[in-house]
């Protein structure tokens, strides 16, 4: 935090340009979230995170996408609560996508979209319940403080498609996540296994194009959601926080004057 703050003075000092000034607060910034993030990620399964919902209720976690004992669960053919004759849900990303991808399969199957991201980090401090404002809102989602901790809330207009997915899962013996293979798709499945928590054996499918034997063949080849992708694209969005949160000010400054 230190450094920012010298590179925000350098900012407002005419001799610094302001490609300068970006540079060396960029620099700075990265070079901090890379030195953390290593060790950061080998105690990640020890790791807690807060999840604050838009109704700001508050629930703490230990993330199970990183707990000891997560490829297990992925692994295991029984479930918990879920009905042992009942559908097999799966999740894709986009709605049309859904449509297109249960006139290939059968009754046993239930095909719905989460419509993209369901969590992400807060938009604004408004987002933040007050009692963590003072961790998350120095630099909105993000704990700089604390090995870049982040604060994932649940997206504005998204709980109800929460809970139907909840009610579904509910009745169902088997989930299998289909979002998009790229990190961001790998990030969505794991926060709708955070959201959902479900009792039920999970899997997570791939596929490159939207033709029944595509389908079928991803379904043969189930897997686990990659965590070095969704370690990827959270570190991802992190630096893109830090980035936007310090140079902001900067530019708003040097634009205003010129």
């Amino acid at each position: 935090m230190e450094q920012e703050h010298m590179a925000i003075e350098a900012g407002q000092d005419d001799r610094c340009t302001l490609p300068c000034a970006l540079d060396y607060m960029l620099t700075n910034r990265i070079a901090g979230v890379v030195a953390i993030r290593p060790s950061f990620n080998k105690n990640i399964q020890s790791r807690p995170v807060l999840h604050a919902s838009r109704s700001k209720s508050l629930q703490s976690s230990s993330r199970p996408a990183f707990r000891a004992g997560y490829t297990q669960f992925f692994a295991s053919s029984t479930g918990g609560d879920g009905a042992e004759g009942g559908p097999i849900l799966v999740i894709v990303e986009s709605p049309s996508k859904a449509k297109i991808i249960q006139s290939f399969l059968d009754s046993l199957y239930v095909v719905e979209s989460c419509m993209g991201h369901v969590r992400d980090l807060p938009q604004s401090a408004k987002s933040i319940p007050p009692e963590l404002k003072g961790r998350f809102g120095k630099v909105v989602g993000v704990d700089p403080d604390n090995q870049f901790e982040p604060l994932y809330v649940t997206l504005p207009g998204k709980e109800p498609l929460i809970k139907r997915l909840q009610t579904i899962q509910r009745k169902a013996k088997q989930i299998i996540l289909a979002t998009d293979e790229d990190r961001e798709g790998e990030a969505i499945s794991w926060h709708l296994l955070e959201l959902l928590k479900p009792k039920v054996p999970v899997k997570r499918a791939v596929f490159h194009e939207i033709t029944k034997d595509a389908i079928t063949r991803s379904f043969q080849d189930l897997r686990s959601i990659d965590l070095n992708l969704v370690q990827a694209q959270e570190t991802r969005r992190i630096l893109d926080r830090l980035a936007g949160f310090t140079m902001s000010p900067l530019l708003w400054k040097k634009i205003a004057r010129g």
